[in-house]
């Protein structure tokens, strides 16, 4: 969810989108939620922003993950009321009835 709202935002603004490099917004206590480096990341994820890779730390909780991309969402002009997350559950096939 996090990474695939990255990558939509990116393709909107990828100017904006690397300047959350070296805001302090988008860091957190231990470790930055984007970088060009991998290095201090748990568990990165890659989008490429003009032949540059950028890491998303993905190492997060869930209440994190919500705060940032509410960051996001408002760094980009956009009314967090328009913007809806669906998730679909996913049954394991033992689970599915014909």
């Amino acid at each position: 969810m996090l990474v695939e709202t990255c990558r939509i935002l990116k393709d909107r603004d990828n100017k904006k989108f690397i300047s959350f490099m070296n805001d302090e917004d988008f860091k957190g206590a231990r470790r930055p939620y984007f970088s060009f480096e991998r290095k201090n990341m748990s568990e990165p994820k890659i989008i490429n922003i003009d032949c540059k890779k950028v890491f998303i730390e993905t190492n997060l909780s869930i209440n994190v993950i919500n705060k940032l991309l509410q960051k996001l969402v408002r760094q980009f002009g956009m009314d967090l009321k328009q913007c809806k997350i669906y998730l679909k559950e996913e049954q394991p096939e033992a689970l599915k009835t014909k």
